[in-house]
C-alpha cells in the first residue's frame, strides 16, 4: 500500500498481523518492535489499519512519518516527523502533533511522557542522536526511501542517504501518491529528493 519501513542496525521488528484489504490497501498491519530503531512512513490504507506494539505500549498511526526507538530495557521513545501519532499504554495516551516532538514510555504501565521537542539528552540512557540514527544522520536509509531530515535539537546532522554527504534538509512527507510513485520508481528523476545528483 506504499507504506515504507526502515529498520536500524541491531534492531528487531516482527510483522505480527497482516490482513490484505484489496486493491493497494491493507485492512490490518500490526508490527511488534522489540529492540532498536525504525522509521515508518504510512501508505494509502486507512490510519486505523496500522498499529506498532512495543514493550511499553502501542503506537496508533494517523497518516504519519515517525521514528521509534526501543531500548534493551523496553523503554520506548517516538519522534514525529509528519502527521499525528498516538502512543498509549495502561496509564493513558499522548498524541504527537508537531514535527520533532517526542514521547517516552517505560514498561510496567507508567504514564507516557508529555510531548516535547527532541534534544540531544532525552533521559533514557542513550543520546537522542543514538536513539534516532536516521534522524541524526548516523544511519543511512535504503535507496528509494525518503532522505533523513534533521531536528534542531539533535544538531549537526548530515544526510547520508544513498551514499551522499549533503547537509540535512527539511523534507515534505506529504507528497501526492502519483509523485511519490514516480520518485520511488525512478530514482534518477531530477525532482526526486533521493536523486544523489540533487
Amino acid at each position: 500500500d506504499g507504506t515504507k519501513l526502515a529498520v536500524g542496525p541491531n534492531s528487531s521488528v516482527v510483522i505480527d498481523n497482516y490482513v490484505y484489504g484489496g486493491g493497494n490497501t491493507v485492512r490490518k498491519l500490526t508490527l511488534g518492535a522489540t529492540k532498536g530503531t525504525l522509521r515508518w512512513i504510512s501508505g494509502k490504507s486507512g490510519h486505523q489499519a496500522y498499529k506498532i506494539q512495543t514493550p511499553s505500549g502501542t503506537l496508533g498511526v494517523r497518516g504519519t512519518a515517525f521514528d521509534v526507538y526501543v531500548g534493551a530495557n523496553g523503554v520506548t521513545a517516538v519522534t514525529l516527523l509528519n502527521g499525528q501519532a498516538e502512543f498509549c499504554n495502561s496509564s493513558g495516551c499522548q498524541t504527537l502533533r508537531r514535527r520533532c516532538q517526542f514521547v517516552i514510555a517505560r514498561p510496567g504501565g507508567g504514564a507516557v511522557s508529555k510531548p516535547r521537542g527532541i534534544t540531544r539528552s532525552i533521559g533514557i540512557g542513550v543520546s537522542g542522536a543514538e536513539a534516532f540514527p536516521f534522524l541524526s544522520g548516523r544511519a543511512s536509509l535504503p535507496r528509494g526511501f525518503l532522505a533523513s531530515s534533521s531536528c534542531a535539537g539533535l544538531g549537526g546532522a548530515v544526510d547520508r542517504n544513498n551514499g551522499s554527504n549533503r547537509p540535512a534538509q527539511k523534507l515534505d512527507f506529504n507528497i501526492p501518491d502519483r509523485q511519490r510513485d514516480n520518485f520511488t520508481n525512478n530514482p534518477d528523476n531530477p525532482n526526486n529528493p533521493d536523486n544523489p545528483n540533487n
